[in-house]
């Protein structure tokens, strides 16, 4: 498996002076370094088992992806749960907010209850592993314990300002894991920078949609890609020269969300050095 760029932090100073050694270096460490982007599997294998599970997870291992994408929100008693929305709806079928419901109520809950019954469902030679079966929302230290150091895990803190010092919670939780890949991200880049006082050590990647870059010009994407290790940007905002200019600058890239083999040769071919995707097979 391609490992992940564990020199960088010592390289951006280098690069700020100009050393031309030093941009040599950052270019031997990247992820793309034999010309294949890192393939991530966005919520586990999502296209074949429900998003954010242990089966779409598991399914991610066997699939052969380099990184899991997860989220993480906190529930009313306090507890890291791995789901995108602040509804359980959209997935279960029932209307509970994460941060409104007990994890043991949440827990009751079939995680699988919309994807099984949805168009999403793809039956085609997939093997997903309980993808039939009811699944539980699952936590943030069961993912750490089953699967640092299998694969890598790329963590997103959702909606940060709903949980005030959820920052330090998963700081807690994911620092015996550093040792293994694993990246925290999120759009909240006041929650990076809180995470990066609590875990200097860690690595960081800020999300950037069309919303956010709609008045970017080159000096913004330049201050972000030297405040973050990585800068992981919506497909439809990258090309070549944008690629580039964030590599010039020390941040790693990774492209979301692939959909199309089309994008993910296009992403490929600009120099991307992650590919975020429901199916890691596209």
């Amino acid at each position: 498996m391609r490992q992940g760029n564990p020199i960088r932090r010592a390289v951006r100073p280098l690069l700020a002076a100009g050393w031309l050694g030093a941009s040599l270096l950052l270019m031997s460490a990247s992820p793309v370094a034999d010309g294949q982007p890192e393939l991530v599997a966005h919520r586990g294998a999502s296209a074949y088992a429900p998003e954010n599970t242990l089966a779409a997870f598991d399914e991610a291992v066997r699939l052969g992806a380099d990184w899991i994408e997860l989220d993480v929100r906190r529930t009313r008693d306090g507890q890291l749960a791995v789901i995108h929305d602040e509804s359980a709806e959209r997935v279960t079928g029932t209307a509970k907010r994460i941060g409104g419901t007990d994890l043991a109520e949440l827990r009751q809950l079939d995680a699988g209850f919309s994807f099984r019954g949805g168009a999403q469902h793809r039956s085609d030679d997939s093997r997903a592993s309980g993808a039939a079966a009811v699944q539980r929302i699952p936590l943030l230290d069961e993912v750490l314990e089953r699967y640092a150091g299998r694969i890598g895990l790329l963590i997103e803190l959702k909606d940060p300002a709903l949980y005030p010092g959820i920052e330090a919670q998963v700081a807690e939780r994911v620092k015996p894991f550093l040792g293994n890949r694993l990246l925290l991200q999120s759009f909240d880049l006041g929650s990076l920078e809180r995470l990066r006082r609590l875990l200097p050590e860690a690595r960081l990647g800020a999300l950037i949609g069309e919303e956010a870059a709609a008045e970017f010009a080159d000096g913004d994407w330049r201050e972000q890609a030297r405040s973050w290790d990585y800068v992981n940007v919506q497909t439809t905002l990258l090309d070549r020269r944008l690629v580039k200019l964030l590599h010039e600058e020390g941040a790693l890239v990774m492209a979301w969300t692939v959909r199309s083999p089309e994008d993910r040769q296009r992403l490929a071919s600009i120099g991307v050095d992650g590919l975020i995707m429901d199916d890691p097979r596209l």
